[in-house]
């Protein structure tokens, strides 16, 4: 299902949108009752506690909107206050509990370079 993807379309201080399209084998995944998570870090080495920012479809002003869950589909939405210019790396998965316990599963990761505006 991990597929590494490198994101480098960004411009530091831009608001962005993030298509996301989730498939096992194929086919859509569906995402009715999961969650989505993006870390992002400074490098792959990086331990997750010292994230930069991370992303969900968690909380009361979530920065990703599950749009059709049947069909595997999300938007991501960066504002410019997540936003620096350099490379850093990133890990987007999903999973079933908010605790990440219950089936996880990552579905992209790589690098993501953000340009100096």
């Amino acid at each position: 299902m991990a597929t590494q993807l490198h994101l480098d379309d960004f411009i530091q201080g831009d608001d962005a949108e993030l298509a996301i399209t989730i498939t096992l084998n194929g086919a859509a995944y569906n995402l009715t009752g999961r969650r989505i998570e993006i870390l992002v870090k400074a490098s792959r080495v990086t331990p997750d506690a010292s994230q930069l920012y991370r992303l969900s479809t968690v909380g009361a002003s979530p920065a990703i909107v599950i749009t059709n869950a049947a069909g595997g589909l999300a938007v991501a939405t960066l504002t410019d206050r997540l936003v620096t210019a350099g490379t850093f790396w990133y890990r987007a998965w999903t999973a079933a509990t908010a605790d990440d316990t219950v089936d996880r599963k990552t579905f992209n990761y790589g690098n993501w370079t953000i340009r100096a505006a």
